[in-house]
Formats: structure tokens, C-alpha cells, sequence
């Protein structure tokens, strides 16, 4: 693993330096270890987006788009993954990797790829030939949508085949396969968007994308091996059904998007959620009190001893320099809006907890104290004190949408 620091912040405001954390061969070609590395995108929903750094997914939560139905609870997985292959030239990249039963990898999109870097988004890097391939996942805030954006920097026109995996599951259960499902699965078509709903309770899946045309080809993929549920004892195993792919040139120098969300949304709109999101980033960054929270944790670092020797003070600032601004990034995360509209509350941890009322006051002073996000502060305590009884805060709000468990 490299890390690399880069500033980056709004044009008003003093800049704020954030490590980046960036992934590269030989490690990225070390299967093995690269399904250990993941990464996780929310949408302040309790939806999120994750996988590994090169990715495969490696566990039964990992998926592009899991929404929440219910916020922060209810969440479906409705888009497990996508599989690219580009071609030009007569020349064939496959972008994708999969690990199947019996732990056979296919294909072998890994050996193109020359970085996975984690900035504001999660992005992954491809070599096609003297040409990249640049694919960045985003998660917009307050919507149940992911954006996959891809950036080729070369000098040719390339094509771009994206079979897409959609499905409709809680995220704790694991699909298998229905012969019946394959011919009920509803898929509507329009020019450069679709819309496929799985089953009669499902949500609609709704996908736009910059150009191109989606060509239907149901079929099913069969046991996709998760080696995190192997070590967990749980079932391992599961089957994906694809409704087809989207084929698509992309010209040299072009941003080309693809968006999957549970509302019907334009690749204009997906733009826009996407800019506005980087910008709600940067201003996280921005408002980072740097001086105030390393002089404090400084000073507490001074009465700290490892094997009875005091903390040298310039390498404890060195590494709040690198670790502080992610952190406070990353803390925003664990933060989200719970039914009805304008409630907060905090998510335990990903993938799959709600919110614990315990671990929520544990973690309230970090998560919203420091960072000043008094209001949210506010909210939360007000959000536990609705559903006090008999004197008891709930020890966790159910995934299912059940009335709160007292049971601690």
C-alpha cells in the first residue's frame, strides 16, 4: 500500500490536506490479499456500496448499490455487480474479476488493473494498452443511487461492454437460482435507459447511462464463492441473475456514466449529484479544526507511555497530519437519516448493523461533538429519547422496520 497527500478543498476556504490511499501491483495481483482490502461508499441513508480493491466481490454484502428501503433499515441489494470487457483494435481488456466455486478466478480483470486509489471516491484504474480507463464510484448523499463513472485518457475511441448483475434480496440473505425468475424478471427499454424489476415486491431498478444501447440476454451466473462468509460459517455460495449488457463507445478524453438508483434520474441529473457531492466533501474537509484537534490530542499524548517511554511529539503530529483528515471523512459515514424526514441517528458499523443505542451515545461526542455538527448531535439524542421505555433506551433499531428491541 502507498499513501500519497494531495490537497483539496473549496476555492473560499484554507486547504485541507487528505491522504490518499492508493493500492498497486504486486499487491494488487496477489488475489488472495487483495480480497481482504475493501472499500465502502454510503449515502447517509444506511445504503451503501462496497467491495474489495480489486473488484471481486468476497463477502454477501458486497454490492455496488445496497439501498435502504426504510431508512437507515430495510436494505436490498439491487445491483451486486457489473462486468466490463473494452475492446479496440482488435485488442480485448476484461475489467472484471470474479471468484467462483472451488476459489477459480474469472475472469482475470485484475492483471489490467494499475491502481485502486481512494481520494474523495473510490476509483480504479485500468491499462489498455498505451491508454487508461479510469472508473470512479460514487455514492450521492440522500439518494438510493450509485454512479459508476468512466474516464478513458487515450487517443482512440474504445468499446465498452457492461453486463449488469441486478437483484433484489435483503442484504443479509444470498440469492439462488429460479428458473421461474428468469422469464418474470420485468425489463423496460428506452434508448439510453432501463428500468427491470426483479419480482412484484421488488423496487424498480432504475439505469441511465451517457450512450449507447442495452441489449437484453437473460441469464444466470452460477456460484459466485465468498470467502469472508466461508470464515464466518455461513452459507458461501450464491447465483447471480443478468438481464443483459450495455454496449457503448466511449471517445478519448469523455466522462461516461452509468447510474443505478431506486428513483428514475437522467445522466444530467447523475452530474449533478455527483458534483454536488464532491463539493459536500470538500467542505467536510474544510471544516476541519486542524489546530484546535492536534494541539488537544498532542497534549493528551504527552501523559501516554508505550513501554513506560513517552510519545515523540513530532511523529504523533506527523501522523495526524496523514490520519486526521480521512478520519474526520470517514466519520461521516456512520451518520444517517432515520424515518420520519430530518431525524438522525448512527449506524453501528457496515455492513450489518443498524443503529445500536448503545454504541450511537458511545460514539456521539466523535462522531458529531468534535466534528460540530451540533444540530445532528440534537437530533439523535431527541431521535432515543422518542422511543424511551420504561426507562430504557432501545438497544437496536431491526433491520425488518420492527418496533425497537429492549432486550439489553
Amino acid at each position: 500500500m502507498t499513501t500519497t497527500v494531495t490537497s483539496t478543498t473549496r476555492s473560499n476556504a484554507s486547504p485541507t490536506r487528505i491522504t490518499i490511499i492508493a493500492y498497486e501491483p504486486p499487491l494488487l495481483y496477489d488475489v488472495d490479499y487483495a480480497l481482504r482490502c475493501e472499500w465502502l461508499e454510503t449515502n447517509g441513508l444506511g445504503g451503501y456500496a462496497s467491495g474489495t480493491i480489486i473488484g471481486a466481490n468476497a463477502r454477501r454484502y458486497h454490492a455496488l448499490l445496497v439501498t435502504a428501503m426504510r431508512p437507515p433499515t430495510q436494505r436490498m441489494t439491487l445491483l451486486s455487480k457489473v462486468e466490463e470487457v473494452v475492446e479496440f483494435e482488435n485488442h480485448r481488456y476484461e475489467l472484471a474479476t470474479n471468484l467462483y466455486h472451488t476459489n477459480v478466478v474469472h475472469p482475470h480483470g485484475y492483471r489490467n488493473l494499475r491502481q485502486f486509489k481512494l481520494d474523495l471516491f473510490p476509483s480504479f484504474t485500468f491499462a489498455l494498452g498505451e491508454m487508461q480507463l479510469i472508473k470512479t464510484i460514487v455514492m450521492p448523499h440522500g439518494r438510493n443511487a450509485v454512479i459508476i463513472a468512466y474516464e478513458l485518457n487515450g487517443d482512440k475511441p474504445v468499446s465498452l461492454s457492461i453486463r449488469l448483475f441486478t437483484n433484489a434480496r435483503s442484504h443479509h440473505h444470498l440469492m439462488q437460482y429460479d428458473a421461474k425468475l428468469t422469464s418474470k424478471v420485468q425489463i423496460d427499454a428506452h434508448g439510453n435507459s432501463l428500468a427491470i424489476r426483479m419480482h412484484p415486491n421488488a423496487p424498480t431498478l432504475h439505469i441511465a447511462f451517457t450512450n449507447g444501447t442495452f441489449v437484453e440476454s437473460r441469464d444466470w451466473y452460477y456460484k459466485f464463492h465468498y470467502p469472508r462468509e466461508s470464515e464466518r460459517g455461513l452459507d458461501d455460495s450464491e447465483d447471480l441473475f443478468t438481464p443483459g449488457y450495455i454496449q457503448a463507445t466511449i471517445a478519448p478524453k469523455q466522462l461516461w456514466l452509468l447510474i443505478a438508483s431506486t428513483e428514475p434520474v437522467t445522466v444530467r441529473e447523475a452530474h449533478q449529484w455527483w458534483m454536488r457531492e464532491r463539493e459536500r466533501r470538500l467542505m467536510l474537509l474544510a471544516s476541519l479544526p486542524s489546530v484546535e484537534i492536534e494541539r488537544a490530542l498532542v497534549e493528551l499524548c504527552a501523559h501516554l507511555r508505550i513501554d513506560g517511554r513517552r510519545l515523540n511529539e513530532q511523529l504523533v503530529r506527523a501522523l495526524l497530519t496523514v490520519l486526521l483528515p480521512r478520519l474526520w471523512l470517514s466519520s461521516d459515514a456512520f451518520i444517517a437519516c432515520r424515518e420520519p424526514a430530518g431525524a438522525y441517528t448512527i449506524i453501528a458499523g457496515y455492513p450489518w448493523f443498524t443503529d445500536w443505542g448503545r454504541d450511537a451515545f458511545i460514539a456521539l461526542p466523535g462522531l458529531t461533538l468534535v466534528t460540530r455538527r451540533f444540530a445532528m448531535a440534537r437530533s439523535i439524542i431527541s431521535t432515543y429519547m422518542e422511543h424511551i421505555q420504561n426507562g430504557m433506551v432501545p438497544n437496536f433499531f431491526p433491520e425488518n422496520g420492527s418496533p425497537p428491541a429492549f432486550n439489553a
